[in-house]
């Protein structure tokens, strides 16, 4: 895990490109000086890594479930805790106004995450035990663990006022300390207050996330102007007193009564999105996977907040038993039914994940990476987003729904969590049978120009090279000079870690098909593509080193994955001269990624090799 922490941070640029970073719970989540440095395509590579995605500001890199061991990693390479926010505007990245006010938002209460979850479960526990009759409600034991479970929400502007402290580089303590005197029952939700014989809006501050996002900024502004102008003998003193003693009044004259009429306005909006039953949440159901793609499904966290904060449940929330659930289904069907043995460890392995943790793994796996995939789950999850509005089904904590938090959805109305369960089996059951029928494995190309608009390249037909029964034979896919992988430039492939074969040199920027077989996968670079042969062998054939950093430049995709080939038929062609004039060496390993599953892999001709020859032979 370190030496991939150690390439992230190279790849985002290094630590002095980083401005701030953190994580949620699959991604983490860097702020850099400058997002031009970072190399997407080579992060892709990094074993532990998922995907990329570079949006409003901020690049994020999805690891899925383990992203706080590899944030731990990084923190250790770093030598401790990660970098404050920017404080000069020379080290700020330029982003728009909607995207610096949406990372603010997110910034500040994401982190808090894991405490409403917590509560949430709790009141689930409390609400299973009350219900089953082996707690009763009167109880001590009940009374100490709601307090609990309340006080998450109660104080979430005290804990929103830390971290979005943090988020300006202000002072957390501050910034608590005055939310935590508004939260006062002598001030929060009293009537006939007064200050300089003015009066006093009437605001409730316990559970009002909205006023403290708001006072936080003015507080982070007024400590900086006071760092510039006291003298720094008084700053110690005068400054949390003056920044006290403005902010305050502030906060319970103007900002208190504008938080809580956004607030409101927020929590009403969802409730009127509700009533138009399952249209609006079907809608909402049907786009979140697209959301969760850009990252942007973010900036719903803050609207799901505050309005758990004033109602005491979210109707928004419940759109993620669609989502996630459907998800699910649709990566197992990949696992169910894809051919390549990856591609099923993938689609099994993360659909267990989204179904027990979360949907990260699975949407970059097996959601993301082939067309039919996508429309599936988003018709999965948008159908069962109708019924999820139809019979409006509430959530009551926040949480990253999964099988082991749906007790979330049990409130006062044990139908509720009924219907809850009832919604994850339909999303999961329609997501596992629309992408059965309808998945092929057809990974989509990044080339400029579709593959199936590429004209065709004619070619010698090639003789078929029979093979002892049980044997099997790989031709060479290009012209060139056979060598073994043990002289190939790349340690990867010359220790044989993906498999056994041989390389080419070639003469020629034609790659054809060295089997009958099927085209799994090309790679959306278009450096790299594998095979499926009749007779069980697995092929990557990986044209030239690093050349997925030239991001497709130069290659251009003859066929596309799904497709059934024969041996010669041409797969991918490339520049071979503007590649070498780039700096890349263009040899090409041609490995038997599943080896072991053969008792031999021979090289069969080195030296002086045209396509279509004999490059292999496979024993088993």
């Amino acid at each position: 895990m370190n030496e991939s922490a150690k390439k992230i941070i190279e790849l985002v640029g290094g630590m002095e490109n980083v401005i701030s970073y953190t994580h949620c719970a699959t991604r983490l989540r860097f702020q850099l000086k400058d997002s031009s440095k970072a190399n997407p395509e080579a992060l892709k590579e990094v074993k532990e890594v998922l995907g990329v995605v570079d949006k409003g500001g901020i690049f994020q890199v999805i690891i899925g479930p383990k992203v706080d061991v590899m944030y731990a990693a990084i923190q250790q390479e770093c030598g401790g805790a990660a970098p404050a926010a920017a404080s000069t505007e020379e080290d700020a990245p330029k982003q728009s106004v909607g995207s610096t006010i949406l990372n603010y938002i997110s910034g500040s209460i994401t982190p808090n995450m894991p405490v409403m979850v917590a509560s949430g479960l709790i009141s689930a526990v409390l609400a299973i035990l009350t219900q089953a009759g082996l707690l009763s409600s009167d109880s001590s034991t009940y009374t100490v663990w709601s307090a609990v479970a309340d006080a998450a929400f109660y104080f979430l502007p005290a804990l929103i006022a830390v971290s979005a402290a943090r988020k300006l580089n202000s002072s957390p303590a501050m910034a608590a300390f005055i939310s935590l005197a508004l939260i006062s029952s002598s001030i929060s939700g009293v009537e006939g207050l007064s200050m300089f014989g003015l009066s006093i809006s009437t605001v409730t501050y316990s559970s009002n996330i909205v006023p403290v996002l708001l006072f936080v900024p003015v507080l982070a502004w007024l400590e900086k102007f006071m760092d510039k102008h006291l003298p720094k003998e008084a700053s110690f003193i005068l400054k949390p007193f003056l920044c006290t003693v403005i902010v305050t009044p502030i906060t319970l004259f103007v900002l208190g009564p504008i938080g809580t009429w956004v607030g409101a306005f927020l929590a009403n909006v969802c409730v009127t999105l509700s009533s138009f039953g399952g249209v609006a949440m079907g809608l909402a159901a049907l786009f979140m996977p697209l959301l969760v793609i850009t990252g942007m499904h973010t900036m719903l966290i803050p609207v799901i907040v505050n309005e758990l904060a004033t109602y005491g449940y979210s109707t928004i929330f419940a759109a993620n038993i669609a989502v996630n659930f459907a998800v699910a289904g649709t990566a197992l069907a990949v696992g169910v039914k894809a051919k390549n043995k990856d591609t099923r460890s993938v689609g099994l392995s993360t659909g267990v994940t989204a179904l027990l943790s979360v949907t990260e793994p699975a949407i970059y796996g097996c959601v993301i990476p082939f067309k039919r995939t996508l429309l599936t789950a988003c018709a999965a999850s948008g159908i069962t987003g109708i019924f999820i509005g139809l019979f409006q089904i509430k959530g009551y904590a926040a949480a990253s729904v999964s099988i082991l938090t749906l007790p979330v959805f049990l409130g006062e109305d044990m139908m509720n969590f009924v219907l809850a369960c009832a919604m994850a089996a339909l999303a999961t059951a329609l997501g596992f049978v629309l992408t059965f029928i309808f998945f092929k494995e057809d990974k989509p190309e990044a080339a400029s120009e579709p593959a199936t608009s590429a004209p065709a390249v004619p070619v010698e037909p090639v003789a078929t090279v029979e093979a002892p029964a049980g044997d099997a034979v790989v031709c060479a896919p290009l012209t060139g000079k056979a060598i073994p992988l043990s002289q190939v430039p790349d340690e990867t492939f010359a220790q044989e870690l993906l498999g056994k074969g041989a390389a080419i040199v070639p003469e020629k920027g034609l790659v054809t098909s060295p089997v009958k077989g099927t085209l799994t996968m090309i790679f959306d670079t278009l450096h790299a593509l594998s095979l499926e042969s009749d007779d069980g062998a697995e092929i990557l054939i990986h044209v030239g080193m690093d050349t997925v950093q030239l991001g497709g430049k130069h290659f251009k995709a003859l066929a596309q994955a799904g497709d059934r080939i024969e041996v010669g038929t041409p797969l991918l062609e490339f520049d071979m001269d503007a590649i070498q004039q780039a700096g890349y060496p263009i040899v090409t390993p041609i490995v038997v990624t599943n080896s072991d599953d053969f008792a031999a892999v021979e090289l069969a001709t080195e030296g002086d090799i045209a396509a279509g020859g004999q490059l292999l032979k496979l024993s088993r």
